[in-house]
């Protein structure tokens, strides 16, 4: 959010707000309390997904609010009409610390410069997810009419997509405003969206082992027997005639 603001240029949020919140008691209940232990308890999977719900949440504000709808806001007509710009900031507003922090080692005790992971293993889903989400919002309130481009596209190539949702009549043709959504209906849908994105990356590496440890059969065919399984029929044979 702090990127955003040094970017369009506007004071930072915390600047015009409280920080005793985020500053002081936070901190203070994290390291005066069983808060945190308690926390670090739970069930791997059940707190991450927790955790992405919130996270997904809590972010949209900065993609959303901070980003894409302060660029509309701004003054400047050149920057209030470029859909890049939007993007763009979007991106900083919600991904800018998964850019930074690690360019300098901010999650180690001791701080240095040095390549971050994103460069030789490309951006996580803080960043792209912050970009897609800042596309989205940007479409269904209909930021501006570069942003009709795809529901366009999907709507003349997938007919059935007309059955199930309806397109403003001359959505992309018109001159001005048209939105999908109003801006905070479509700031609920995309919290929705990016948590679930979050879910989903949290989830994945279970998903797979589940799917890893299901015998595949082919279709038509049954099992073959083990030699194990075999020994044992004939050994049963054996006493039989026996």
């Amino acid at each position: 959010m702090r990127q955003s603001h040094s970017l369009n240029p506007c004071p930072p949020a915390f600047l015009l707000s409280n920080p005793s919140m985020s500053t002081r008691l936070l901190p203070l209940l994290v390291s005066k309390t069983p808060i945190l232990s308690f926390l670090l308890s739970l069930p791997y999977y059940p707190r991450e997904v927790a955790f992405s719900l919130v996270d997904g949440f809590s972010r949209i504000v900065g993609i959303t609010t901070f980003g894409v709808d302060t660029v509309l806001s701004h003054p400047n007509t050149a920057l209030r009409n470029s859909p890049w710009s939007m993007i763009l900031v979007a991106t900083l507003a919600g991904g800018g610390g998964g850019l930074i922090v690690p360019a300098f080692k901010g999650f180690h005790a001791d701080w240095a410069f040095a390549t971050p992971p994103w460069v030789t293993n490309g951006p996580g889903i803080d960043v792209w997810g912050a970009t897609v989400i800042g596309y989205v919002y940007s479409t269904l309130i209909d930021a501006h009419p570069f942003f009709r481009t795809v529901p366009d596209f999907l709507f003349n190539k997938i007919p059935i997509l007309s059955s199930l949702v309806h397109l403003p009549k001359g959505y992309a043709t018109a001159s001005g405003s048209n939105p999908l959504l109003q801006p905070h209906e479509a700031k609920i849908a995309c919290s929705l969206l990016l948590a679930s994105m979050l879910a989903i990356k949290v989830l994945l590496p279970l998903i797979s082992v589940m799917f890893a440890a299901k015998p595949r059969v082919a279709v038509g065919k049954t099992p073959t027997k083990t030699s194990s399984g075999k020994k044992a029929s004939t050994s049963i044979k054996e006493k039989k005639s026996q």
